[in-house]
């Protein structure tokens, strides 16, 4: 239902597999441990909730609602992952790429924890993430995040030649909404590719 495609019905019915339940042989519905199936479907890297019941038919019916990325990290060790809506770190997948912006930069790895975030800088770059992910305008606009050696951000946008300096995460509204006033008349006197620099 959110556009995520990183599993198939095929990866589902493999996830039961796994755990020794047999799909292709009936089983009174009364024991099928439906709380024991849902913890191993939740127990995936892509699966926010997943919820089993039975239809009117006897036959079980399996809902999973997958996570939602808003960030692609590549850290300074060249992992790659993704931070999703609730500040968890996902594994990239193989059977899907979602379309949100990419941190690159000065993102130093975290500690063994591979679900948290554990820095400073991951929880500004998740922060930066959220409110861009919640604003139209921000979400066509920003195709790349730039961490330099004094923590700070930059955005790389999808149109233009040109670097929007963010500095840190504090001010957002007041920040991005000057840069919506540039786009909106600034851009009136210069095109595009008139500016390599707009410094919030």
């Amino acid at each position: 239902k959110n556009g995520m495609l990183f599993l198939t019905k095929d990866d589902v019915l493999n996830m039961l597999h796994d755990d020794q339940v047999s799909i292709s042989q009936s089983k009174p519905i009364d024991q099928v441990n439906y709380r024991k199936l849902e913890k191993v479907m939740e127990n995936n890297p892509y699966v926010e909730h997943a919820e089993l019941f039975v239809d009117a038919s006897g036959n079980i019916q399996i809902n999973l609602l997958q996570r939602t990325p808003i960030l692609r990290v590549i850290n300074n060790a060249g992992v790659s992952y993704y931070i999703d809506e609730h500040a968890r770190k996902m594994p990239l997948s193989s059977n899907f790429t979602a379309r949100v912006p990419v941190a690159t930069g000065n993102i130093f790895a975290g500690s063994e924890n591979e679900n948290k975030i554990d820095s400073v800088t991951e929880m500004k770059l998740y922060l930066l993430a959220r409110y861009i992910s919640n604003d139209t305008f921000l979400t066509s606009l920003t195709e790349q995040i730039v961490v330099d050696d004094h923590r700070e951000f930059a955005l790389i946008p999808r149109i233009g030649n040109h670097t929007i300096l963010l500095g840190d995460t504090d001010e957002m509204n007041e920040k991005f909404n000057k840069l919506k006033v540039f786009y909106k008349d600034g851009l009136n006197h210069g095109g595009w590719n008139d500016y390599s620099e707009v410094n919030l």
